[in-house]
Order: structure tokens, then C-alpha cells, then sequence
């Protein structure tokens, strides 16, 4: 993973993350999932070029009004409160 984050801090640095397009959306969504699903935000020091891409990307109000929600804690879940 860190050989790709690196090639897309390289691509950020660049400019060719520029415009909004399905492979943007896509890395911003990725990039969304590991902070806030996987908890993994050290790529965001590591990254400095992409980390600001990235918070410029998902403040447009195209990805701002299509957030997904967030998940329930595990305790509120119905699928992880049933007895097995």
C-alpha cells in the first residue's frame, strides 16, 4: 500500500489529480474509507501533497452531499447483537 500511496503523492505533487472524474472520485473514496472505516491516517503525514488534495476534493459539494453515513457502533448493530 505504501508504494501506491507514494506514486499517487507523486501524481498529486504533479498536478494530475486535477478535475473531477470517475478514477478522483474513486481515489477520494478510498482515501475516505481508510480514515474513517479503517482508522489509518499516518498516509496523511507521510503524504502532505495528496492529504491537501484530498481535503480540497471532498469539500466540493458534489461529495459533500453524497457522503456515505456513518456506521452505528457495533453494540447499536442488529447484525452484531444476534445471538449465533
Amino acid at each position: 500500500m505504501s508504494r501506491t500511496l507514494d506514486h499517487l503523492e507523486t501524481a498529486a505533487r504533479a498536478g494530475d489529480l486535477e478535475g473531477i472524474n470517475l478514477s478522483t472520485i474513486t481515489l477520494a473514496v478510498v482515501l475516505d474509507y481508510l480514515q474513517k472505516r479503517v482508522g489509518e491516517t499516518a498516509w496523511r503525514d507521510d503524504c502532505p501533497s495528496l492529504a491537501a488534495w484530498f481535503d480540497v476534493i471532498n469539500e466540493r459539494p458534489s461529495m459533500t452531499a453524497t457522503k456515505q453515513m456513518p456506521l452505528p457502533p457495533k453494540h447499536l448493530n442488529p447484525r452484531h447483537t444476534q445471538a449465533r
